[in-house]
């Protein structure tokens, strides 16, 4: 039992800023079996998103997506916009899938990184004026990174690691295609229950995350952390542009 709440406490502390008292030993078992909290933990920063809504009346309709992302960041840090910029950096290089790995491990970021970060925020902003005024944005608001960190979750099942070695090979190598394709049907099943047309929603951007993780591993022959990070926050902003599409 301690193994696990270890995992949890090391997972939250490591995908948000949220403080906790408790300090231990860095284990890689206990990280690596923290990912399987990565959709619960998604659960808590959406709940944590939500009490902004309630003064979402005092606030310019053009300004409001602005507070919810730096409340977002805020509660999350920038761990994963991170993973965004290396992954544009290595992309987009034109090299060779050795020198783009060495270019994402790289601590700098180049222009192709800048650019995927802007088109990050501008994606999240728009995404979220689009729904802002859903009769089910509470229930989007929640659900944007559970969603986020749902995919990552399946993409790690469903990949392979593209180094010898790196903090996310943990990850990696301890999922398996089962969890994905559960974690998967769950998600669309409980969300179809009550809110049918989110169901739909995630349907979607599963698809187009699939689609992407694909081309990721035809150009680097798997993943890596700083993919699974940028898995999170694309995800979300696909999420929220198809489902503004489709409720609105």
């Amino acid at each position: 039992m301690k193994k696990y709440v270890h995992s949890w406490i090391l997972m939250l502390t490591f995908l948000t800023r949220i403080p906790f008292p408790m300090h231990f030993e860095f284990n890689s078992d206990d990280y690596a079996r923290g990912i399987f909290y990565f959709p619960l933990i998604g659960g808590i920063i959406g709940l944590l998103l939500w009490p902004i809504i309630f003064v979402q009346r005092f606030i310019p309709a053009g300004v409001f997506p602005f507070i919810i992302i730096i409340l977002y960041l805020l509660i999350v840090g920038g761990i994963h916009v991170d993973g965004i910029g290396d992954l544009f950096d290595g992309i987009f290089s034109a090299r060779d899938q050795k020198r783009m790995l060495e270019i994402m491990s790289d601590s700098h970021i180049g222009a192709f990184g800048v650019v995927g970060i802007i088109l990050y925020f501008m994606g999240m902003y728009v995404g979220l004026y689009e729904v802002m005024h859903a009769e089910l944005f509470p229930v989007i608001l929640i659900s944007m990174p559970l969603i986020g960190r749902s995919v990552a979750l399946i993409g790690a099942g469903l990949s392979r690691y593209a180094k010898p070695e790196g903090l996310g090979k943990a990850i990696v190598d301890r999922v398996g295609p089962l969890t994905s394709l559960m974690l998967s049907l769950v998600l669309v099943a409980a969300y179809f229950v009550f809110f049918p047309m989110i169901s739909l929603s995630i349907i979607v951007t599963l698809v187009v995350m699939l689609y992407i993780l694909w081309r990721i591993h035809r150009t680097l022959d798997g993943i890596t952390g700083d993919v699974l990070g940028a898995l999170v926050e694309i995800s979300q902003i696909v999420f929220l542009i198809v489902v503004g599409m489709v409720i609105i």
